[in-house]
C-alpha cells in the first residue's frame, strides 16, 4: 500500500509497497518483501565463493542479496531475503563496531576499540537496520522516530538522526547523542551527516517551514562538525542569509578531498533559499577541520537543488533541475552547464581507456564528456545513453576485476525527495513520474566511440554497456494520444441543422489553397483500439459538410471514398472511448484535406509502443501516401529500437510532438518521421488568415538520444534531432469541429492538440502524391530509390511555409521561443496557400 503524506513532513511518513500474509486467529502480519522499486544497492561477496554478489532494497520492506553469477540471467538467484520494518532508502555495507561479533560468518575485523563487524546497514523510512551480509540476519532494528534518506557510518558507528543525532552499534545499543544548545522543545531537522578521513562529521540543522515565503525556519539553519567518536561539537556556524531558510536534508551536505580550495579538507553545505522568488539557496564551501568558509555563493534555483559530486581534475559539481554548477578544480570562476535532460544524481567514473566521464541518472543513464563546456548559452546533452529501465541514479560498485567504474543504476527515491523539499515548504511527487518497468541494471562505461553518430563535443563520446537483470524482449512505453476538447454540443437534431463549434473543413482547405484532393491515393491512421462507430461517425462529419461519404454507404454513381478498417494482429481489440475521439479527429481531418483519398484505419491492440509500431508496419502494407501517428511518449533512451518501423519506401510518417510544451516526446524525435507542431491559427469565416503565432502548448525541442539527421545540417548546429520539423493549427482555442458517438452519446466537439495538425499534414502529403502521380514523380518517402525525398522537399519548401515567429511552448529560453528561420517551437514555419503545389515540384 502507498500513502502520501499531506502537509508539513514530520519526517517520519511511511510511503512504500509491501505484501503482507496476515494470521485471522490472531490478528497479526507478516511482511513480505517485493523486489519492486529499488532506491538502494551495494556489492559484496555474501555466499564466499569469490564472487561479489549485489545487495538492494528499496520501496518494498526488504533487503535482498542477489547472486553474482547468476546477475546476467534473466532471473537472478536470490541468496537471501529479509524483511525490515520500513521501505528502503539507502545501503551500505561496511565495518560497524558489534558487541556480538561471534556470531559472524564472515570475516570479522578489529578496530581500535577491540570488536567490529561486516554489516549491511539499511537507512528505512523510521530509522534503520543492521544485518549480517552472510544470511542477512537483522542484528538490529531501530526506530528513531525520523525518516532517513540516507545512512552515515562514522568511528564504525551508525549514525542516524531522530530527536537527536544517535551513534549506534550494529546491534542497536546507543553510544552517544547530539542535540543542538536552545533547542529543547523544537521540531529539529538533521541533514544526513558526512563525514571525512580524520574521524569529523559535518551536517546541518534546523527546522521546518510549513510554507514557502515564511523566512529561516526555527531553530535556524545551521552548520556543525562534531567529533565522530564522541559526539562533541568541533564548531558551528549559521549562515546570515535569506538563500539559507531551510536545510536540505536528503544530500546538502558532502565532505571530499576533491572540493576546491581548502587543502584536501573541503565539505560544501547547501542551504534552501526563502522563497522562488529570490531563485537562489547558499552553498557554502569550508575548511572541515576550522570550519573557516572559503567561498559562500547564493547558487540557482531555491527548491531545485539535487546534490553533489567531485573530482580531482575537475572540480565540484552541484546539480539542480536540468543544470549544473561546476566549481573549477583550480579554483576559477563557478560556471553554469544546462542540460537537456534532469540529472538527477551522477558521479566521476573512469572508463575502461582510463578517462574519466561524468555518468549521470536522469532517467536513463548517461556519459557526459570532459571538460564541461563553459558556453552556458548552449544546453548540453550526454555523449552516450542507455535506458537502464527509466534510471535515476548511480552507485559506483566493484562487482569484477578491471579498471573501468562499474555502476548500479537503480530509481529515484521520489519519495525521499518529496519530504527533503516539505522541510522548505516546498515538496514534489513522491511517486515515479513515469510509466515504464523499473529494475536493476549493471552499466560501465566503455570510453568507445559511438559508431555512425554525430557527437555532441569534440572529445570522445561514451557508450555504456547495460546488463538489465529482468526479462525484457522490447523497449516499454505506452503512448498517450495529444487531443485536446475545447467544447461539446450535444447532436440532438437533423444532420444539417445541427450547431459545430470550431473551424470547418472548408475554411482549413482554403487556407491550404491545395491543388490535389487526394485522388488515386491513401492515408493511413493508426490508433490505440477498436472504435466500432468509426465508418458511421466519419460518414456523419461528411454528411454535415458536404464532403464524399463511404463508397459501401451511398448509391453506386454517387462521388464517394473508400474507407477500410484494419485489426493490426488480427484480432478485433477491445474498445476504448478516449482512442475513439482520436481517431474520429484523425479521420475526419484527413479526409476534410484530401476527401477523395482511400483511408485506412489500423487499429493497434493496445497503447503500448510495440503495438502501436505493429501498427505502423501494417499500415505501410497498404503503400499510402502517409501513415499518420497521433500519439505519443516520453522520450527512453532505447527508442531508437523503433525508429525504423518509418524508415518506408513509398510513405512518409506524420507524427505529433505532443501538447506538453516543450519538449517533444518520441516517436516525434524519430529521424525517419515528419514531426508536425501546433499554431494558434485565427482565420476569417472564409478562411483568409488573421494571424498565426505558436501555440504555447505544442511539444517542440532537441531530443535527448537521437542524432541529428542530415537533412537538419544548415539549419541546427546541435548533434541531436530538433523538432518539429513543420507545424499547422493545433491550439484548442481555434480548434476545429469533430464529431463522434463514442461515449455513447452523439455530440460535436471543437478540438485541437498537435493530433490536428498531424492528420492535416497527412493530408497535404496525399494530395501532393497525386500531383506528383500525375507528373510521373515517385511518391514522397524518407527511404525510397531517391533517398529521403520527404525531408529534402520540406527543408526546401522557403517561401512556401509561413515564418512563425513569436510565441513560445516554455520556459526554457531560446529553445522555447519563436524566432525568424527553423526554431524548435514550430520548426520551419506554416504551410501557406498552395503547398502541395510546392512540395510536388520539390526534388
Amino acid at each position: 500500500m502507498r500513502a502520501r503524506p499531506s502537509g508539513p513532513s514530520s519526517g517520519s511518513e511511511r510511503l512504500d509497497l509491501t505484501a503482507y500474509r496476515t494470521n485471522p486467529a490472531k490478528g497479526t502480519a507478516t511482511a513480505l518483501p517485493l523486489l519492486g522499486d529499488t532506491y538502494a544497492g551495494a556489492a559484496t561477496d555474501v555466499n564466499g565463493d569469490g564472487v561479489k554478489d549485489l545487495v538492494v532494497g528499496g520501496q518494498s520492506h526488504g533487503v535482498f542479496a542477489l547472486d553474482g553469477r547468476t546477475l546476467k540471467s534473466a532471473q537472478p538467484h536470490i541468496l537471501w531475503r529479509s524483511a525490515v520494518d520500513a521501505s528502503v532508502r539507502q545501503l551500505r555495507i561496511t565495518a560497524v563496531k558489534d558487541s556480538s561479533v561471534r556470531q559472524l560468518r564472515i570475516t570479522a575485523v578489529k578496530d581500535s576499540a577491540g570488536r567490529s563487524a561486516q554489516r549491511v546497514v539499511a537507512a528505512t523510512s523510521e530509522g534503520f537496520a543492521a544485518l549480517r551480509p552472510g544470511d542477512g540476519k537483522i542484528t538490529a532494528q531501530v526506530n528513531t522516530g525520523a525518516f532517513q534518506p540516507g545512512v552515515t557510518v562514522a568511528d564504525g558507528h551508525i549514525v542516524a538522526p531522530g530527536k537527536a543525532l544517535t551513534a549506534y552499534t550494529s546491534d542497536g545499543q546507543r553510544v552517544w547523542s547530539y542535540r543542538p544548545a536552545g533547542t529543547a522543545g523544537k521540531d529539529v531537522r538533521y541533514s544526513v551527516p558526512a563525514t571525512d578521513a580524520d574521524g569529523r562529521l559535518y551536517l546541518e540543522y534546523g527546522g521546518a517551514r510549513s510554507a514557502i515565503g515564511t523566512g529561516a525556519t526555527d531553530p535556524a539553519p545551521t552548520e556543525v562538525a562534531l567529533d565522530a567518536e564522541a559526539g562533541t561539537e568541533l564548531w558551528s556556524r549559521q549562515p546570515k542569509s535569506a538563500a539559507a531558510s531551510w536545510i536540505e536534508q536528503q544530500s546538502g551536505v558532502f565532505a571530499s578531498p576533491f572540493i576546491p580550495g581548502a587543502g584536501g579538507h573541503g565539505v560544501a553545505f547547501a542551504f534552501g533559499g526563502d522563497a522562488l522568488s529570490t531563485g537562489a539557496h547558499l552553498v557554502q564551501i569550508v575548511d572541515g577541520p576550522t570550519g573557516k568558509v572559503v567561498s559562500s555563493d547564493n547558487s540557482t534555483g531555491a527548491p531545485t537543488f539535487q546534490g553533489f559530486a567531485a573530482s580531482a581534475d575537475h572540480g565540484l559539481v552541484e546539480l539542480h533541475t536540468n543544470l549544473m554548477t561546476v566549481y573549477p578544480a583550480d579554483g576559477g570562476p563557478r560556471f553554469r552547464v544546462p542540460t537537456m535532460a534532469n540529472v538527477q544524481q551522477a558521479v566521476f567514473a573512469t572508463t575502461t581507456g582510463g578517462q574519466e566521464e561524468f555518468i549521470a541518472g536522469f532517467g536513463g543513464v548517461g556519459a557526459y564528456s570532459l571538460p564541461f563546456p563553459k558556453d552556458d548559452s548552449q544546453y548540453d546533452s550526454a555523449s552516450g545513453a542507455t535506458f537502464a529501465l527509466f534510471a535515476g541514479s548511480v552507485t559506483p560498485v566493484v562487482l569484477g576485476k578491471g579498471s573501468a567504474t562499474e555502476l548500479l543504476a537503480l530509481q529515484q527515491d521520489w519519495s525521499a525527495y518529496d519530504l527533503n523539499q516539505r522541510v522548505g515548504g516546498f515538496g514534489a511527487d513522491p511517486f515515479a513520474i513515469d510509466s515504464y518497468q523499473h529494475g536493476i541494471t549493471v552499466v560501465k562505461a566503455t570510453g568507445q566511440t559511438t559508431a555512425g553518430k554525430a557527437l555532441a563535443k569534440a572529445a570522445p563520446a561514451t557508450t555504456i554497456t547495460a546488463k538489465p537483470l529482468d526479462i525484457r524482449t522490447l523497449p516499454i512505453g505506452t503512448a498517450e494520444a495529444p487531443m485536446h476538447v475545447q467544447r461539446t454540443l450535444k447532436a440532438d437534431g437533423a444532420n444539417g441543422s445541427e450547431t459545430t463549434a470550431g473551424y470547418t473543413p472548408q475554411q482549413i482547405r482554403a487556407r491550404l489553397g491545395l491543388t490535389g484532393d487526394g485522388t488515386g491515393q491513401t492515408t493511413a491512421i493508426t490508433v490505440a483500439y477498436d472504435y466500432p462507430a468509426a465508418e458511421a461517425d466519419l460518414n456523419h462529419f461528411a454528411e454535415h459538410f458536404d464532403l464524399p461519404r463511404t463508397c459501401g454507404s451511398v448509391a453506386k454513381g454517387t462521388d464517394c471514398f473508400d474507407f477500410q478498417q484494419v485489426y493490426a494482429e488480427g484480432a478485433q481489440p477491445e474498445a476504448d472511448a478516449n482512442w475513439n475521439e482520436e481517431a474520429a479527429l484523425d479521420i475526419e481531418w484527413a479526409h476534410s484535406v484530401a476527401p477523395k483519398a482511400k483511408i485506412v484505419l489500423v487499429e493497434a491492440a493496445d497503447a503500448s509502443a510495440a503495438a502501436l509500431n505493429r501498427a505502423i508496419d501494417t499500415a505501410a502494407s497498404f503503400h499510402p501516401a502517409a501513415v499518420n501517428n497521433s500519439w505519443g511518449m516520453p522520450e527512453f533512451s532505447e527508442e531508437s529500437f523503433y525508429d525504423s518501423h518509418c524508415k518506408l519506401q513509398q510513405s512518409v510518417c506524420t507524427q505529433s510532438t505532443g501538447d506538453a510544451g516543450y519538449p517533444a516526446g518520441y516517436s516525434s524525435t524519430n529521424p525517419y518521421t515528419l514531426a508536425i507542431g501546433g499554431t494558434h491559427l485565427v482565420l476569417g469565416s472564409d478562411g483568409s488568415t488573421q494571424s498565426e503565432t505558436a501555440w504555447s502548448s505544442t511539444g517542440g525541442g532537441v531530443s535527448y538520444f537521437e542524432p541529428r539527421p542530415a537533412y537538419q545540417n544548415g539549419v541546427r548546429t546541435g548533434a541531436h534531432r530538433a523538432t518539429p520539423d513543420v507545424s499547422f493549427v493545433a491550439d484548442p482555442q481555434t480548434g476545429v469541429a469533430v464529431y463522434t458517438s463514442a461515449t455513447g452519446t452523439a455530440q460535436w466537439l471543437e478540438v485541437g492538440g498537435t493530433s490536428l495538425s498531424s492528420p492535416i499534414w497527412a493530408g497535404i502529403v496525399t494530395a501532393t502524391d497525386q500531383l506528383r502521380a500525375d507528373a510521373g514523380s515517385r511518391p514522397l518517402a524518407v527511404a525510397g530509390p531517391g533517398g529521403d525525398t520527404a525531408h529534402t522537399a520540406v527543408y526546401g519548401l522557403g517561401d512556401a511555409l509561413s515564418d512563425i515567429t513569436s510565441g513560445s511552448n516554455g520556459a526554457c529560453g531560446t529553445e522555447c521561443t519563436a524566432g525568424p528561420g527553423y526554431d524548435t517551437v514550430t520548426g520551419l514555419g506554416s504551410p501557406k496557400a498552395g503547398i502541395d503545389k510546392a512540395l510536388a515540384g520539390t526534388e
